[in-house]
């Protein structure tokens, strides 16, 4: 599985692009692998508790998961997945 990191994802991974060689059934399963490989940080960036956190963007195969069944989607080795920090602006 492909796992592309932008803006301060790439900081706290040290990757722009990833390959997931795991096996998980879901987003909620992928973040919390991710979370053993690059540490605290990443955590506390994608998850508050064990919920999704409000700061954080995934795609799966370009579709937005708020559009697909959220931390629940689930994937399989040939999915692409795009993570990224909201971006506030004014």
């Amino acid at each position: 599985m492909q796992i592309n990191f932008f803006a301060t994802f790439r900081k706290v991974t040290g990757n722009k692009q990833y390959d997931y060689q795991g096996s998980v059934e879901n987003i909620k399963e992928l973040l919390l692998e991710l979370s053993d490989n690059f540490g605290t940080e990443f955590r506390e960036m994608v998850l508050v508790g064990e919920e999704l956190s409000p700061e954080v963007i995934i795609l799966v195969n370009g579709i937005n998961i708020e559009h697909l069944a959220q931390e629940e989607t689930e994937l399989n080795d040939k999915d692409k997945v795009s993570i990224f920090p909201v971006v506030a602006g004014g």
